[in-house]
């Protein structure tokens, strides 16, 4: 009920502020960044990664609103890299925070319709809070503007308004190689000016824009800052600009496609992940207790079997007949059996995996499962769990019958060559092996310049973020060929492993020892 009245109050207070916003038009120019208020975290306070001070920081996609306004054409926005930033960032949608992507170097056109350098971006790359693209991801807004109107340092924790003048219709190939049309996929990042720099005071259009800033650049920059691919025998376009639409029909197209996740679904999907999440651990950890017995029991020799025999006294076989005999042999059967499945961790998994795998990979998106601080066990179990399935999305599947991990590649009708990702025969060796595999096969993605994850503690370093991400986030394997061999060699040393070293599966074995007194077989 507090944490409702402390919603409410936040909710009144932006209403009569953005109530004041529109009572003229001359408060456009006037209207300044708001302070993000931490809300959702409080929903999981046993799994939030809190400050060294003990407070809980805001989650930089889930607090803040949109508040997208037709007549004025603004909306909020994240600062993720501001404009001509040496390093571009990232934005974790699981914790909230921002996370240091890459260095921009010095870099061609690799569609050679740019004959000048690029190198720093000549725009701010900000996302609309809580507002997903047509694919998927947080709609990317690109602001032009002077970025020491953004109010830095403390800009990642302040939402911006920003004008809406135009979008672009911007092109991406996901899968590698993109030879027809139709693996080149269509989105639409909208085009903003933040109206604290006089300079785009009265710029309401991409026509008054490309009057103020160098438009081929900023084009080029759309179709090559973000990365071009290497996997293949040269490097290839990642992303095209295919086409501008004017303020309004941007503005519309935001407002009618794409999906906002409001706060009541916020709470729905953090409840329903949590439960999920609880099932998992729960499951495992009475898997673990069931294998301890076991072990202890198979420690114990004879004695230790003797507990799954049926005895009987001289007289009592004289008094049972055969049929009875029977029945009870069937029964401690059924017991050995149902104890055995107790301690069965791939069925447990495979089950799981079944029924829940598909909502797992959505919460793995936006819902911390731990907090390494205050269970670093269940912490490390999850973090294994998610390197599973975020194996799985990148097109990969664990075949128990060749104990390896094999590329699930996507045939032309569009499903995968495996339609089960996971077989549920596995062994409890097999699955472990699994899990102690999957480390080995994301590092070699990362290495062949491939779409894949990394793990990251807490974002030092510099130009990090300093922000304790504690968790996988996802990178699309795309890379700036640097035109300046020493930037070349710095890009080459700023890569990082991608989980600790120092870190390994759990295993979930029975390592039985077996003699002429046990019975189980």
């Amino acid at each position: 009920m507090i944490f409702d009245q402390t919603r409410s109050f936040c909710q009144l207070t932006l209403a009569i502020f953005f109530l004041c916003y529109g009572c003229s038009s001359n408060n456009i120019v006037e209207n300044k960044p708001l302070e993000i208020k931490a809300v959702y975290n409080e929903l999981q306070p046993n799994t939030v990664e809190a400050k060294p001070d003990g407070t809980v920081g805001p989650h930089l996609f889930f607090d803040p609103a949109p508040f997208a306004h037709p007549e004025d054409k603004s909306v909020n926005v994240i600062i993720l890299t501001p404009a001509a930033s040496l390093h571009g960032y990232g934005l974790d949608t699981r914790s909230g925070s921002l996370y240091r992507q890459r260095f921009y170097c010095e870099h061609k056109d690799i569609w050679n319709n740019y004959n000048d350098e690029l190198s720093t971006p000549p725009f701010s790359i900000a996302v609309v809070p809580r507002t997903l693209d047509a694919l998927g991801e947080p709609q990317q807004t690109f602001v032009f503007g002077n970025s020491k109107y953004l109010d830095q340092p403390s800009s990642e924790t302040l939402t911006h308004r920003v004008r809406i003048v135009g979008g672009v219709i911007r092109q991406v190939c996901r899968d590698y190689p993109c030879a027809t049309t139709e693996r080149w996929l269509s989105n639409m990042q909208l085009i903003a000016v933040n109206s604290q720099d006089p300079k785009f005071k009265d710029v309401q259009d991409l026509a008054s824009l490309k009057s103020k800033v160098d438009w081929e650049e900023s084009l080029a920059w759309m179709q090559n800052g973000f990365g071009v691919t290497l996997a293949g025998t040269r490097p290839e376009p990642v992303y095209r600009v295919t086409g501008e639409v004017d303020a309004n029909r941007a503005l519309s197209y935001f407002l009618k496609k794409n999906r906002e996740i409001n706060f009541e679904e916020q709470k729905s999907i953090s409840k329903s992940c949590n439960i999920l999440y609880e099932d998992l651990w729960q499951g495992s950890q009475r898997v673990r207790k069931a294998i301890a017995k076991r072990k202890e029991m198979l420690t114990s020799g004879k004695a230790g079997t003797e507990e799954l025999l049926v005895e009987y006294s001289d007289l009592e076989r004289l008094n049972l007949t055969k049929e009875q005999r029977q029945a009870d042999a069937i029964n401690k059967k059924f017991e050995v059996k149902k104890s055995r499945s107790e301690y069965d961790f791939a069925k447990f998994f495979g089950n799981f995996h079944e029924n829940y795998g598909k909502r797992y990979k959505t919460c793995m998106r936006f819902v911390r499962p731990a907090s390494i601080a205050k269970d670093e066990e269940r912490f490390w179990f999850f973090a294994f769990v998610d390197l599973f399935m975020g194996l799985e999305d990148l097109g990969w599947s664990y075949r128990c019958s060749r104990r390896a991990w094999l590329e699930n590649p996507k045939k032309s009708d569009g499903t995968r060559l495996f339609t089960n990702s996971f077989e549920k025969s596995c062994t409890v060796n097999e699955l472990d092996l699994a899990f102690d595999m999957a480390v080995t096969v994301m590092s070699g993605e990362r290495n062949a310049k491939r779409p894949h994850m990394r793990f990251i503690g807490y974002d030092s370093g510099a130009n990090g973020s300093h922000e304790k991400i504690y968790g996988w986030v996802h990178e699309d394997g795309k890379e700036l060929v640097c035109t300046d061999e020493e930037q070349a060699k710095f890009l080459e040393k700023d890569r990082t492993v991608i989980f600790p070293s120092d870190v390994s599966w759990k295993s979930f074995r029975v390592e039985e020892k077996r003699s002429r007194y046990d019975i189980i077989r």
